[in-house]
């Protein structure tokens, strides 16, 4: 998109978090002389994120797909689940094409594989063949390009049996001896002759135990190699050797044995694979990685395959103000609050050193406001704060288990914020346990010039309201829309009663936005609309239908908002819609319901992969606003400090003045600089030369521009921003 249309800018986005914080958690689907196919997951396992690569043999690595996880020769693959399809790619060209089959692929040959109605599949760059139809009574779950395993249950309880069929003759199978090793047969590998499987110990109890156990496919040698704790997650053969690795919960061991029955082993291996002349197998430690060797332990030289790095952590919330960044992630082992500074000159932007300003709790990760310089959040202890980027902090509400909480929202803008309370209302119970129950969330608005909550009029619990400066938008319980000022009280009605649910709403300038799910639940709508309405003119709002919006956020020019498909998604698609029209652009992809925001003309998101972004957005007009309510006292004494007032403005400005006057006479001028959108003028009670004024009344006015126009009341007012202050 150009700097004028409805997308974003064409400027670069930078990660706010892209920092290795946590250590990663590798599975190999499968290796060959042509490459490796592996998944890279979080240590931790706290979320589904999922990353899978294959490492062409002598090439870098690239991500594939989610949903590749196996690997016959060079042919990745993918089935599609629910339907008769089958999607692969070969090794070292990232298309991936489509296969009509009978069913998912349940076995891996190295030429494509073999599907659960008994096809064998050939795949190739210019498609695949069915090239048989093998018999079968069981799964396959093993195969080459001699042969295939077929497991068959024998009882409901768990205890299989193993038949081999060669495609030389498959109509006469020969059944695998394997003796008391056949409970919950899983994890089997076939190579020519040699078959390896996974079976349980019929007695559990006090420890989970796996037999490794290695056979001929003639059924003239059944050997138990070894009996290990835990569950066998894989095994692979190599020649005479056969390698395994197991877990006890998240606690994984990989070994191998050699021919002659040596033994090795290596902790924290979580797969072991085998390319046709060596082992392949995730190593852990200083770095990651996947390596190859003849053995599986710490000392028999290893070839390094790939180097894994650390993942960057899960972000949960982005919120924007001029010139400052804040952003909840998980860089600790609790959800950290963290804000940087950010300069930018065009759509190019800079960016500052991180700061951490505190610990949240996972019930509040997404609880994050930032304008002008403070930031609001609730830390792990469930209280909400204010801090200043001098680092003053305000405690605005000390939340207790079982007294109130705070709700599932809050937005700063100028000299208030918008947050909510939930008290206690007992302990709700099930069979297994009890937990606090509240009562639905009531809106609250904090006034930073008094330090005091109180409660609104209008804003009724469970449905969205929206704070800029001065004014409150918000829905009631019949999905009519209002704005109230709060400063003179005046209320105007945006959208008629009825209609869909309004499941968000954003205030802004003169606009007031917002979102309405027709059918569905908090994780779907189908379909939802996004609107907005220009409140100085009056004109009809201005709606278009999206797949599913959760989120909207609003700024002079833009409505931004997510897109979905599909009831609980991980992702979806940022969005911008140009106001005064139907335009919209393409972000990028977001994470599901994790906070983005948008000030003037920057975007802050958190992008499908879980990092915190910012970026550009396009360019639009919009001059700036004094946001009311300013913060200070109305009386001074010079020689015990300077009076230093504080104005909310709507964003930065590049020239800001304080002129004090007596009567019509200029006292000073004062700069009053403004990068984060908050002027703070200090005046120490001298004149222009130097002297100490007189006690009395002194008038100031407030005005500043930038390049959009002059500064002006949140009403688009344009008569001057003035008011007094006394010299005692």
């Amino acid at each position: 998109m150009t700097a004028s249309g409805a997308g974003p800018a064409s400027g670069a986005v930078l990660d706010l978090d892209r920092v290795p914080t946590r250590p990663p958690r590798i599975e190999i689907f499968g290796a060959s002389a042509a490459g490796v196919l592996y998944q890279v997951v979080p240590a931790d396992r706290g979320t589904a994120e999922q990353t899978t690569y294959v490492k062409p043999a002598g090439a870098p690595a690239y991500v594939v797909p989610r949903g590749f996880d196996k690997l016959g020769g060079n042919v990745v693959i993918n089935d599609d689940y629910g339907s008769a399809k089958v999607s692969y790619q070969l090794i070292g060209t990232p298309a991936t094409q489509t296969c009509e089959v009978s069913g998912a692929s349940v076995a891996v040959t190295p030429d494509g594989w073999i599907d659960d109605g008994g096809q064998r599949v050939r795949a190739g760059a210019s498609g695949c063949e069915v090239i048989a139809q093998l018999p079968h009574q069981g799964r396959v779950v093993a195969a080459d390009d001699v042969g295939y395993v077929d497991r068959r249950d024998l009882d409901g309880t768990g205890t299989r049996a193993l038949y081999y069929y060669s495609y030389a003759d498959p109509e006469h199978p020969r059944q695998i001896p394997t003796g008391s090793s056949n409970w919950w047969i899983e994890a089997v590998s076939l190579r020519g002759a040699t078959i390896t499987w996974r079976s349980f110990e019929r007695v559990t109890a006090p420890v989970l135990r796996s037999d490794l156990v290695r056979a001929k496919t003639d059924g003239t040698s059944t050997i138990l190699l070894d009996t290990i704790d835990g569950a066998i997650m894989s095994t692979a053969i190599l020649g005479g050797a056969t390698g395994w690795s197991s877990c006890v919960q998240d606690t994984c061991t990989g070994g191998s044995i050699d021919a002659n029955g040596t033994h090795h082993q290596l902790s924290g291996t979580v797969t072991v694979a085998a390319d046709g002349t060596r082992f392949v197998f995730d190593t852990h430690g200083s770095p990651d990685a996947i390596d190859a060797a003849l053995a599986v332990d710490a000392t028999t030289p290893r070839t390094r395959i790939v180097t894994v790095p650390y993942l960057p952590p899960l972000a949960y919330a982005v919120s924007l103000g001029a010139g400052g960044v804040a952003y909840v992630d998980s860089q600790l082992a609790a959800p950290s609050v963290n804000r940087r500074t950010y300069t930018k000159s065009g759509s190019t932007i800079a960016l500052g050193s991180q700061l951490r300003l505190a610990q949240s709790g996972s019930r509040w990760q997404q609880q994050l406001s930032r304008d002008g310089r403070r930031t609001a959040y609730v830390d792990n202890g469930g209280d909400l704060w204010l801090v200043t980027d001098d680092g003053v902090k305000t405690r605005v509400f000390d939340g207790e288990t079982k007294t109130a909480i705070v709700g599932s929202y809050l937005e700063l803008s100028g000299s208030r914020l918008l947050w909510s309370r939930m008290a206690y209302d007992g302990e709700a119970c099930d069979l297994a346990a009890c937990w606090p129950d509240y009562r639905a969330a009531v809106p609250m608005v904090y006034n930073l010039a008094t330090g005091t909550s109180s409660q609104l009029t209008g804003p009724v619990p469970e449905k969205p309201a929206s704070l800029w400066g001065s004014y409150l938008a918000y829905a009631d319980n019949s999905n009519a829309i209002w704005r109230r000022d709060l400063s003179s009280n005046a209320l105007i009605q945006v959208k008629a009663a009825g209609g869909p649910a309004v499941t968000n709403i954003a205030v802004h300038d003169d606009y007031v936005a917002w979102s309405t799910c027709v059918s569905g639940t908090s994780n779907y709508c189908a379909p939802s609309t996004v609107a907005f309405r220009n409140m100085a003119t009056k004109a009809a709002a201005i709606k278009i239908t999206t797949t599913s919006t959760l989120h909207i956020s609003l700024s002079g020019g833009h409505v931004v908002f997510d897109d979905y498909v599909g009831n609980y998604p991980e992702s979806g698609t940022l969005k911008v819609l140009r106001l005064g029209t139907t335009a919209t652009g393409v972000v990028g992809p977001v994470k599901a319901n994790a906070r983005f925001d948008v000030h003037d003309e920057t975007l802050g998101w958190v992008g499908a992969d879980d990092v915190a972004r910012i970026g550009p957005n396009s360019a639009f007009v919009a001059a700036p606003r004094f946001l009311g309510n300013a913060i200070g006292p109305t009386s001074f004494h010079p020689a015990t400090g300077s009076w230093r007032p504080e104005f909310g403005i709507s964003k930065a400005l590049t020239t800001c003045l304080l002129t004090i006057r007596s009567g019509t006479t200029v006292r000073r001028v004062l700069t009053c600089p403004t990068s984060v959108g908050s002027a703070r003028p200090g005046w120490n009670g001298l004149d222009s030369a130097g002297h100490l004024v007189p006690k009395g009344t002194y008038s100031w006015t407030l005005t500043g521009s930038d390049a959009d126009g002059s500064l002006r009341w949140w009403t688009n007012a344009t008569h001057p921003i003035a008011g007094t202050v006394r010299v005692t």
